[in-house]
């Protein structure tokens, strides 16, 4: 049984690897997990877990579309756990500090308008995984990159994950679930109703 699975939406792949981390730091702390596509979630029995993690990449201002289908299937059973949702994008890999907030100002729209308000929600900084993907998105993701100032050198990937940051929002996950549960033995104490990391 999966006690916490971390549930991803990944356009090209960098998504499903935090989702993956987040699930391993996860475990380490003390909890069953898993990083599961969303598009194979109809295997998993969510009446059993003890809490869910739901993470999306954000591309040109839009998640994938089984996000949105995901959350109406499940919102019945996301409100009454502790629950977190982590975005990925470019934007959140900016070094102006008025484009990164309109990353979380997407969050906070699409958790809106799904009527969702997870434990705990975060902005996480992408990558741009050129040498992974197909020829024509290569040359798209680069265009793109030109736009926004991003790195251009399709030969190499580039990576702006802080995974110091995603490891801290993985632990305070297994908080927010111990504080629930009643099951924790460390005295690391509630989180709160909800908490942002950026």
């Amino acid at each position: 049984m999966i006690d916490i699975p971390v549930f991803y939406a990944s356009h090209h792949g960098h998504t499903r690897r935090i989702a993956e981390f987040v699930a391993s730091e996860i475990w380490q702390n003390g909890y069953v997990s898993k990083a599961v596509d969303i598009k194979s979630s109809r295997d998993l029995d969510m009446t059993r877990t003890k809490a869910a993690v739901v993470g999306a990449s954000l591309l040109a201002g839009r998640y994938p579309r089984p996000l949105a289908r995901f959350i109406q299937q499940h919102r019945r059973l996301l409100s009454r756990q502790p629950t977190g949702f982590f975005s990925v994008s470019m934007l959140a890999a900016s070094e102006d500090p008025d484009i990164r907030m309109d990353a979380v100002k997407d969050i906070d729209l699409y958790l809106r308008d799904a009527t969702w308000q997870p434990t705990l929600r975060a902005s996480f900084a992408g990558a741009l995984t050129y040498t992974q993907y197909s020829w024509p998105v290569r040359m798209m993701m680069r265009r793109l990159a030109q736009r926004s100032g991003d790195p251009t050198d399709i030969s190499r990937d580039h990576v702006f994950t802080d995974w110091n940051v995603v490891r801290e929002y993985a632990r305070t996950m297994v908080r927010a679930t111990e504080a629930r549960t009643g099951e924790s033995q460390k005295g690391r104490g509630d989180v709160g109703p909800m908490r942002s990391i950026r």
